[in-house]
């Protein structure tokens, strides 16, 4: 038997099967630079209707991780997709400069802080180093954008917007300085915004503590007890014994009913009626309920502080619960907010307990509110560092840490004999997210916006305006954003503006020195100060001598020393990097970014748009889950689960970072292990080896010279047209849907069942033997070519790289890339409904043979390749007369065998091996002439061939 394999059409390309995409793709992101990509793409969508996805600013420090690959390839899909669907999509990348990592980082490197301009300009060029340390790394990624003119919020000019930005806020009566508790960092010795907290589980020294009530018989009164009372004491419960020194009242339910305890030992205690028993158990005593009555009527009772020699009132309240502790709860307004509101409104008995007590050497009262004598605008007996102030009255605890302190005060309580119990409490509690240490409140001034007021010229507040956006303005993907947006707008506290740090935007504002007001021409100075801004950057407010503004004012009026909140400046991008002033057509499309967003950049922007424009800065929010291990757990540099990009990247390349990316669900957490990856490389393999397949068959195919018009079509090459189609709509719509997991599933199944386990089999044979310009295989080409144009640009927004390769083989232009042109629709046959029909009964017949011939082999009776086999196919009349519309050898085709027989009756196979000899060409089982080893197919083929 001769070797004929010379005389088939085994084509080849240059998109090899092995796509060692790791080493080759830096060289073709290189040739996308060169060509200047990203300029074509704008030049090419130009007049299109615009899509903008605004860059949420990653921050300016450290490699990339996983969680940077999932966001800034979920923005490339985006931007990508709407490109391909025909949007003019752009993208301006950005990044987040200012704020503590940075400034930590300077202070690992031993960067002094006594020169502040040093220490800010070497936080600029750290900054700016990580930036195109990760823009190289983002890049690498195949992420598409205009990188040489991206945004970052330490531009001079981008600063000054901030500041400009801040200027009109307070304009708009939202801004004031107010003295309030806000959580604070002892490391960062600097107040939080809510975004900077997260929470973990700690063991707290919980404490039952007796404060002895002042007039023991007037109490006794109340109770109705009529024996003389020596003393009796109202018991607290609190989990923070540190902020023992800073009480100032006690706080004692409304309504709920509080029981007069005697125990058996003589004493007295007053505990909330529901928890008098417990109480006890707790305190190891026995006893019993000698009293009860409503807490109002104990209402402004003097009781002692339990170690100062002071006097403190109890105040009621709704906010006292009896579902733990005594029922009363001892209030430190320098470390509550709810400690802090209950305490001013109460401004008479404030007078009467600076009359009684006897702090005047740590502690004045103005009438208003008190001060320590350290010069402090506060009630706070501790520092920025979260130290007790070293006064006369602390001389057991001052000086120390306030969680150190805590051994010390209890002690104190001991000495006192006020402390009725101790024990270990578990619970939840907040922590610095950066320096992973207790937060605590500290009564301050500072700056914030306020969410309850109204803006200038608004008939609603600030909290209504966000709740209108979130509900009627936005669309979310996931759609439960929505409900989680919404539930942190109705609950979030006024946002605290102002932070104690050197690298940040400054409140650059100026203030009366004796009252703290503004300066009545803020307005102007705010636009002075942004034009020195833009010039010097920040240091251009830090360097200002007052007086250059202020003139003879200069000394009744100081500069702000406060930063601002670091969530502010990428809060305000919306306005200072897109120049958007609330017009429909200017705001972004969209803001996407992970889940922790929706407390932090989503709600910056947020209350900054509504502030401005009283609408909010995008249209959609897209929202992702985080990275975890394969087995659901957290990804940690010391855990066993955990991966580097840039490993992976040096192995496989982006495509497959991209892939699994695309081919996860984004709206929970995201997975990833050693075998995810693997099934990702799997999946990638089959979508290429499905466009080699496809462009190895077209190498030899011109369009349009060697195109067939429909009606000249082979059945099944005009029923693939239907096929693409139909995978091409449904892209489209879940591209527009962001559903990237739900398109490339649909992209695999089209290529695995309908192009590789059909079509493509069904095809190989006339593409293989037939003469390489014979009517039969350039239809056959003709749908390929349809196909893989289809299939490389539906494949572009996820596979980059491979997508641009594949295109360059396809279009024979190494500069062409899918992003200049769109997913249009199919052509479509005029037969379509019949064609659907029809093939739809052979696909249904295929997997009927498929088990006929399985169980042929099974048996032992069939050892023939299938494509010797001889079908007889016995249908029933409906589906007789479907296929009948085929010939048999076009139903030999469709079943990849050598010969079919088709006749109506019961539905009914045989299988077995056809008749006619075997062709040493094509391997069929076919007519050929006397003597001759090929059919007479394959003979005329080559008589063919020979004429050309």
């Amino acid at each position: 038997m001769g070797d004929y394999r010379k005389t088939l059409n085994l084509l080849d390309t240059p998109f090899p099967m092995r796509g060692n995409m790791a080493k080759r793709e830096p060289d073709m992101l290189a040739k996308q630079q060169q060509s200047k990509l990203y300029e074509r793409i704008r030049k090419a969508c130009a007049g299109r209707k615009t899509f903008v996805l605004h860059d949420g600013p990653p921050y300016a420090n450290g490699a990339i991780h996983l969680g940077h690959v999932v966001n800034k390839s979920l923005k490339d899909f985006v931007v990508r997709s709407k490109t391909i669907l025909g949007y003019d999509a752009s993208y301006i990348p950005g990044w987040d400069c200012h704020g503590l990592p940075i400034e930590r980082e300077m202070e690992k490197q031993k960067v002094p802080k006594d020169d502040p301009a040093e220490f800010r300009r070497r936080c600029r060029a750290y900054a700016t180093e990580q930036i195109e340390r990760q823009r190289e790394q983002f890049e690498r990624l195949g992420v598409v954008g205009d990188w040489d003119n991206h945004y970052r919020t330490m531009h001079p000019p981008t600063e000054a917007r901030i500041i400009e930005t801040l200027g009109t806020l307070v304009e708009s009566g939202l801004v004031r300085r107010q003295l309030r508790p806000v959580l604070h960092c002892p490391v960062c010795a600097s107040s939080l915004a809510e975004a900077e907290i997260e929470y973990a589980d700690v063991v707290s020294k919980a404490v039952d503590v007796a404060f002895e009530a002042v007039f023991p018989n007037d109490v006794a009164k109340v109770f109705g007890y009529k024996n003389e009372l020596k003393k009796v004491s109202f018991v607290i419960w609190t989990t923070m014994p540190w902020t023992l020194p800073a009480n100032r009242c006690l706080a004692i339910s409304l309504l709920m009913d509080y029981s007069l305890i005697k125990t058996s030992s003589g004493d007295f205690f007053i505990v909330a009626e529901c928890l008098w028993k417990s109480c006890l158990a707790r305190w190891g005593m026995t006893g019993e309920e000698v009293g009860r009555v409503q807490g109002i009527a104990l209402s402004r009772k003097k009781v002692r502080h339990p170690f100062f020699n002071s006097i403190v009132f109890l105040f009621d309240t709704m906010l006292v619960s009896g579902a733990e502790g005594t029922g009363l709860v001892h209030m430190a307004p320098a470390h509550g907010i709810e400690d802090h509101n209950t305490y001013f409104q109460q401004q008479d008995i404030n007078k009467e307990h600076v009359e009684l007590g006897s702090l005047d050497e740590a502690f004045t009262f103005d009438g208003e509110r008190w001060s320590h004598k350290h010069g402090e605008d506060d009630l706070s007996p501790v520092d920025e560092h979260g130290r007790f102030y070293k006064l006369d009255a602390f001389k057991e605890f001052g000086g120390k840490d306030i969680w150190k302190a805590t051994d010390a005060i209890i002690d104190l309580l001991k000495k006192n004999k006020t402390l009725l119990a101790q024990q270990d409490y578990h619970h939840s509690y907040p922590m610095c997210w950066r320096h992973k240490v207790k937060v605590f409140y500290r009564t301050s001034k500072q700056w914030f916006v306020a969410m309850n007021e109204k803006a200038q010229d608004r008939d609603r507040s600030l909290r209504e305006s966000c709740l209108a956006a979130i509900e009627d303005r936005t669309e979310y993907f996931p759609a439960w954003g929505r409900e989680r947006m919404r539930a942190m707008m109705a609950h979030r506290p006024d946002w605290c503006l102002s932070r104690q740090r050197m690298w940040n935007s400054p409140v650059a504002l100026f203030v009366d020195k004796e009252s703290g007001e503004l300066h009545p021409k803020t307005a102007e100075l705010i636009k002075e100060v942004a034009k020195r801004v833009e010039k010097d950057g920040i240091e251009g407010w830090f360097a200002l001598d007052a007086a250059e503004l202020l003139g003879a004012e200069t000394d009744k009026y100081e500069k702000v020393s406060d930063t601002l909140d670091v969530w502010f400046d990428s809060g305000v991008t919306h306005t200072a990097v897109m120049d958007w002033n609330g017009g429909k057509d200017k705001r972004p499309d969209m803001y996407l970014e992970g889940s922790d967003q929706h407390r932090g950049w989503f709600m910056s922007s947020l209350v900054t748009a509504c502030a401005l424009y009283d609408e909010p800065p995008w249209r959609q929010i897209l929202t992702h889950g985080f990275v975890v291990g394969g087995d659901g757990k957290k990804m940690s540099k010391s855990s066993a689960n955990a991966m580097a990009p840039d490993k992976i990247l040096n192995q496989h390349g982006a495509d497959i970072l991209r892939l699994w990316v695309a081919s996860s669900d984004y709206s929970q957490e995201i997975r990833l292990s050693e075998d995810i990856l693997k099934t990702n490389i799997d999946s990638y393999r089959l979508l290429r080896n499905r466009l080699r397949f496809m462009l190895a068959n077209l190498s030899d195919y011109d369009f349009p010279a060697d195109k067939v018009p429909f009606e000249e079509m082979q059945p099944i090459d005009r029923y693939l047209f239907i096929l693409a189609e139909q995978c091409r709509a449904e892209v489209h719509e879940l591209y527009d849907r962001y559903s990237f997991v739900g398109a490339m599933q649909r992209l695999r199944t089209f290529c695995d069942q309908d192009l590789g386990r059909f079509y493509m089999d069904a095809i190989k044979d006339r593409l293989y033997t037939l003469p390489p310009t014979s009517r039969e295989r350039r239809s056959a080409q003709t749908a390929l070519a349809y196909t893989a144009v289809m299939t490389t640009i539906a494949l572009g927004p996820v596979l980059a790289y491979t997508a641009d390769e594949a295109w360059q083989v396809l279009m024979k232009d190494e500069n062409e890339s899918v992003l200049l042109h769109e997913l249009t629709a199919m052509p479509q046959p005029d037969d379509a409904e019949e064609l659907v029909r029809c093939w739809g009964a052979v696909r249904a017949w295929r997997a009927k043979v498929a088990k006929a011939v399985e169980e042929g082999r099974a048996a032992g009776g069939l050892e023939c390749p299938d494509v010797e086999l001889r079908l007889e196919l016995h249908a029933p009349a409906d589906e007789f007369k479907l296929l009948r519309a085929l010939s048999d050898e076009e139903l030999a085709e469709a079943f990849i065998v050598s010969e079919v027989a088709l006749a109506e009756g019961e539905e009914r196979v045989e299988v077995r091996q056809a008749d006619a000899p075997k062709c040493a060409r094509c391997w069929r089982r076919a007519p050929a002439a006397e003597g001759e080893e090929l059919c007479l197919r394959c003979t005329a083929s080559l008589a063919k061939a020979k004429t050309k």
